[in-house]
This record gives C-alpha cells, structure tokens and sequence, in this order.
C-alpha cells in the first residue's frame, strides 16, 4: 500500500482519506500524537497507548501514528476502523480502547487547530457497538488477603516486609499497580496517613490509609528502605541487595503472583486488589458516590462494573431454586 491513501483495507478498495491532493507531512515536533501521550500520567499508560496508537496507524496503511496525517481525520473514518476491528474478532474492550486513542489525539488535534470543532464534536459522539462484558477479575475475599499478608509476614528477608507493604498499599487505597510504582517518598502526607497519587490523565487525589495499611507502608520504610528521597517501592536484587531502583509494573504483577503460588491461592492480579478495595467498601455500607472518588473513576458507571460484592448473594440464591425447597414452600 502506498502513503497516497489512508485505508483499512488491503486490495485496493475505496480509500478512506483521499491523498492525492495532500503531500505534506505533519511535522513530528507538532504532532498530536506526542501531544497525546505526554500527558499521560504514568509511563505504562505512555506505553500501552503508544501501542495502540501503533496499532491504529497500521489501519490506516501507516507504520507510524506520527505519520498519520491526523489533519484529515473525519468521523467517517473513525467508523470504518471500528468496523474494521470489529471484524477481528477483538472483544469489546480493545475495540473501546483503539477509541479512546483515537478520540485522545483528535481531541489534542483540535487543539492544535489540524481539524474543526465539527469535526472533534462529531468523532466523540462514536460510540463502539457490541455487547457489554462483565468486567474480568474477582474480588479477593479477606480470608485470602491475610493469607497473603501471612506469606509475607513469614519471609524474613527484605522481600517479606516490602511485599506486605504493597498488598496492604494496593488494597487499602484501591491503586493501579502504575500508581502504586509511581509513588516518591515526597507523596506521604504522614499527618494525614494519606498518598498523594497521580492517576489517569494526571489528575490527582489523596488516598488515605488505615492504620494497618499505613503500619505496613512504615515498616518498609522505616526498617528497610530508609529515608533517602526516590520511589517508595524499590526493587531487590538476590541475596538481600536492596536498591533505589524504581519497581516496575511487571514486578508488582509477579510478585502478586509468586505470594499468591506460596500460599496455594488462586492467582490474583494487582487489579483485582482494586477490585477488592471498591467491593469491600460498599459491602461495608460505604456510598457510591464516595468510593467513585476513593478510586479516582471519572464516571460512577466505571465504578459500579468493579463491584462484585453481589457474586456470593447471587449464588446463594441460585442454591435455593430447587425443586424440593419450592415445592415444599
């Protein structure tokens, strides 16, 4: 396929944006793309949106989003890429994600006067079609979050104490793992026991923590890691070597995924932490509208997909429905 065109199909069919007229490339210094993924508030969500953005411009008959001529963009393209990952089968998740990066750097492109406020207004409209999809994930119930905490608490080496503390941070603040990395030891406000956390689209809230949390968080810091300014979650090496090194995202998900092998649990993954964190909450007669803060959703909508506090009842009830106990009744 030749740069002439931007089409999502392979054999020539009808382009999506005509260039034949347009052979000026938009400048990688004024790009909306890095508009885009620089405001993103962690690294990981840089990355995973760098991909996608990848993904997009392969679409489009490019192999890099920065040279996409995003001037052209139109909603009638922006329908025919859904329709175009519709047809591979993607759950309805990716499809909602490849959205949003497109709808992130039309927004920057607007901005940036490349297309109209018509334009803007008329491709954030789109919405993807398909089924809704229960959120993957469980809540981790509490029995299993101190078997957890126990695993850690019996590992005597610095690994034991960090552990503990970042379930006890993912858990009682309800944090994205790339939070929960992103954090300097100038993000505590210790008056409060509280977080300065920075989220998606940068915003930031103030996560407080429990005794127990903020108990585990100390430990770490006050035995092990010390008061030297840098992340608060660091990675050690084997043979106790610890290090100022910033953890990784991965790091947080395979340490998860080792406690939970040593203390024959299910796999967890540090989401369903946050999963936990909203469940509990509101099992505990917590309002929506303040766990929706809590957990730094835009929508209470998002919030709501997190709760899985209605699982067992829905289970117990479904137990009920046999033919002995209704005919008896």
């Amino acid at each position: 396929m030749t740069k002439g065109s931007i089409n999502l199909y392979s054999h020539g069919q009808q382009a999506l944006i005509d260039l034949s007229e347009h052979h000026e490339r938009v400048d990688v210094y004024d790009n909306p793309v890095d508009a885009y993924l620089d405001a993103m508030g962690t690294d990981a969500s840089k990355e995973t949106m760098g991909n996608v953005l990848r993904s997009v411009a392969r679409i489009f008959g490019f192999e890099d989003p920065r040279e996409v001529p995003w001037r052209l963009l139109n909603e009638q393209a922006v329908i025919k890429m859904l329709a175009t990952l519709r047809g591979k089968k993607l759950s309805q998740h990716t499809v909602a994600l490849y959205l949003a990066a497109v709808r992130g750097v039309a927004r920057r492109a607007w901005r940036m006067k490349l297309i109209t406020g018509e334009t803007y207004e008329a491709i954030k409209e789109i919405k993807p079609k398909g089924e809704r999809r229960l959120a993957n994930g469980r809540a981790v119930p509490p029995k299993e979050l101190s078997a957890l905490l126990r695993v850690c608490r019996d590992d005597k080496r610095m690994q034991g104490t960090r552990d503990a503390a970042m379930i006890w941070v993912l858990y009682g603040g309800g944090l994205r793992r790339s939070e929960l990395v992103a954090l300097d030891l100038g993000n505590m406000r210790e008056r409060d026991q509280a977080l300065l956390v920075r989220g998606k689209g940068s915003k930031e809230r103030l996560v407080y923590l429990g005794d127990e949390a903020w108990g585990a968080l100390r430990a770490w810091i006050n035995e092990v890691r010390g008061n030297e300014p840098g992340p608060i979650f660091t990675r050690i090496r084997r043979e106790d070597g610890l290090t100022m090194d910033r953890l990784s995202p991965k790091g947080v998900y395979y340490m998860l995924e080792q406690r939970c092998m040593e203390a024959g649990l299910d796999p967890a993954r540090p989401h369903d932490m946050r999963r936990s964190f909203i469940s509990h909450l509101l099992e505990h007669g917590e309002d929506i509208a303040t766990v929706q803060v809590m957990a730094g959703h835009s929508s209470v909508t998002t919030t709501q997909r997190y709760d899985k506090r209605g699982d067992a009842r829905k289970k117990i009830a479904a137990n009920k429905l046999t033919l002995g106990k209704i005919a008896s009744e």
